[in-house]
């Protein structure tokens, strides 16, 4: 007579049920802790990119094992080792029964619930780090203005001066004050041609503004030019009457 597989005691299906959650658990409290390293602490474009690279490795890692435990609780019939053959089978026949395993019900069941996983894993990642996980290029600019390299600070400075999106531009120009004092000579001299480049542009698009009645592309906020001009502005002709060099870029 045939035997019938057994069916999951209770405690183990509810504990089939709580090690999936508390993984999720367990990595959400990761994503909030390294979301909020990323955008506040992290130093240098290098570092950033490989922390975000782990924290990847770790979503899909924890996704992975969390489709596992859930295709053992739900499909607890279902074959989860290889076929075995008998010593007498060709190498052909083993090779059939390798391919048989991998191609049977329970990896097509796991390959779905890797994916839902995965997914669920990422956005709730992204909820939890202040939108660290989809923002990558942003954090990697909030990394590049801590560096202690002045050459990849001044990278910083050429990307603030390509961009085009207006979230951007408000969150980068109004970091250009804290490189006027910067002990570096080379830094403190881009980052007041920065401001004159950025300055430049936002006078152009308040004389389309003032023309046309709007801004250009909408690609200004009135708050920024008002703070270029309110709070910049003074700050500006503050230091070049201290005599803070280089003085040929406060004056553009």
């Amino acid at each position: 007579m045939a035997r019938q597989p057994k069916s999951p005691a209770p405690g183990s299906a509810l504990l089939g049920w709580v090690v999936p959650l508390i993984c999720l658990a367990l990595l959400a409290g990761a994503s909030r802790f390294i979301g909020d390293y990323l955008w506040d602490s992290a130093t240098g474009r290098t570092t950033a990119f490989f922390i975000y690279l782990a924290w990847m490795a770790l979503i899909l890692g924890a996704a992975a094992g969390v489709a596992g435990l859930l295709v053992k609780l739900l499909f607890p019939s279902l074959r989860t080792g290889p076929r075995t053959t008998r010593s007498g089978d060709d190498d052909l026949t083993a090779a059939v029964g390798r391919a048989g395993a991998v191609f049977q019900p329970t990896m097509v069941y796991y390959s779905f619930l890797v994916v839902g996983a995965a997914l669920a894993a990422m956005f709730l990642a992204q909820h939890l780090s202040r939108g660290a996980l989809f923002e990558f290029k942003m954090v990697q600019m909030e990394a590049m203005s801590r560096s202690g390299d002045p050459e990849e600070v001044k990278q910083l400075f050429d990307e603030i001066r390509e961009m085009r999106n207006q979230d951007e531009i408000e969150r980068f120009v109004r970091k250009l004050p804290e490189f006027y004092e910067h002990s570096n000579e080379d830094v403190r001299s881009a980052a007041f041609q920065t401001t004159a480049t950025m300055a430049h542009r936002m006078n152009l698009s308040v004389y389309l503004l003032n023309q046309e009645g709007r801004l250009l592309n909408d690609r200004w906020e009135p708050e920024l030019v008002s703070w270029m001009y309110e709070e910049m502005s003074p700050r500006l002709k503050e230091l070049f009457a201290q005599g803070v060099t280089p003085r040929p870029g406060i004056v553009r």
